[in-house]
């Protein structure tokens, strides 16, 4: 029986209870051997000894050219963080066909929200009128909108359109607005 490829397992500051459902975890341990370290990064000559054999890397664990000179069976890494941190050779990744993944999925409408909120934030000057209440020089009325527009009457337009924009899309539609949005449409190939 062929052995199971290996998948390293290296998710700080996550932890694979926190990535993975029951029965998620249950289908990655039935695609391969995990090896696991949560309690603190998986420590540097436990991740070279392990490299020759990964197949998969799920973390954001340090990936150099020397390092993925020796991960020979790698054909994917995905970080947990949707971060992209500079702690990957990344040319190096695509020269070797390995894939660099992030599940933006589970993060994007919470920074959907996240971005309304600014947004809002932005039209409404509710942060820069805080800071002068707290200063003892708020403004009201007419002195204290200057600058403020609706949001709801503003038109929106969004440049890309992976799971972020989708998420974002669908919270400014649901505003009450008599304008449409202005969408920038995504180039060909683009996977809507």
């Amino acid at each position: 029986m062929a052995t199971k490829p290996l998948i390293l397992v290296d998710p700080l500051p996550r932890t694979l209870d926190g990535i993975c459902d029951a029965e998620t975890r249950g289908r990655l341990e039935a695609l391969g051997r995990l090896e696991i370290s949560e309690d603190r990064p998986m420590p540097d000559a436990e991740v070279d000894r392990l490299l020759p054999e990964v197949s998969v890397l799920i973390g954001q664990t340090a990936m150099s050219r020397a390092r993925l000179d020796r991960a020979s069976h790698l054909k994917a890494i995905f970080n947990v963080e949707t971060n992209f941190l500079p702690n990957i050779d990344y040319q190096a990744c695509q020269e070797r066909g390995i894939w660099v993944l992030s599940p933006t999925a589970a993060f994007a409408t919470v920074v959907a929200e996240a971005a309304l909120a600014m947004a809002i934030d932005l039209a409404r000057g509710i942060t820069a009128a805080d800071r002068a209440f707290r200063a003892g020089a708020e403004k009201y009325g007419r002195a204290g909108n200057a600058g403020c527009f609706q949001f709801t009457e503003a038109p929106v337009g969004l440049i890309g359109f992976g799971d972020l924009g989708r998420a974002l899309r669908a919270l400014v539609r649901a505003r009450p607005s008599p304008s449409s949005p202005a969408w920038i449409r995504p180039s060909p190939g683009i996977r809507r």
